[in-house]
């Protein structure tokens, strides 16, 4: 593994790390050797995010026309209040139908605190499909885990 690879269960913030320390190394690795006259300096900044996503199935897989619970943790690893996160679900529209709210903005989320939301999603379409939830806040989006979501054959083919 490289060091710009991460586990394939990693989340992303540990990507960023990767990449981040892979870029460094780089930038030194091709830098003019530095003389005893001048001096050499790196410097980089980066935001981490307090807040943690999880996405939990109701069922792993549901008929066409069937549809399952989504249920979105959203957690406040920081030592401080946040406000105005949003929460929604990402996948592919094709197979699949989100029915009622797509998203659900938190006021506030307090130091150490979860909150949790429920979105209900309908099989259109057999096949496999990705689901993740994300939360937005101040301009970052970050992004839980995937669940995999299966769809068969049913006899009600509408949502």
């Amino acid at each position: 593994m490289t060091p710009a690879q991460a586990p394939a269960g990693a989340p992303p913030q540990s990507r960023r790390w990767r990449l981040l320390a892979l870029g460094l190394a780089l930038l030194v690795a091709v830098a003019p050797p530095a003389s005893a006259a001048e001096e050499l300096s790196v410097s980089a900044s980066f935001h981490v995010s307090p807040i943690a996503v999880a996405l939990e199935l109701s069922a792993s897989t549901v008929r066409v026309g069937q549809s399952v619970t989504a249920r979105v943790t959203a957690t406040n690893l920081g030592n401080e209040t946040v406000r105005s996160v949003t929460l929604s679900l990402r996948f592919e529209p094709v197979g699949l139908v989100q029915k009622g709210a797509t998203s659900s903005r938190l006021n506030q989320l307090k130091a150490g605190r979860s909150a949790e939301v429920s979105f209900k999603i309908c099989g259109a379409a057999v096949g496999s499909y990705l689901v993740l939830a994300q939360a937005e806040l101040d301009g970052s989006t970050i992004e839980s885990p995937a669940r995999l979501l299966v769809v068969t054959e049913g006899r009600n083919a509408k949502c």
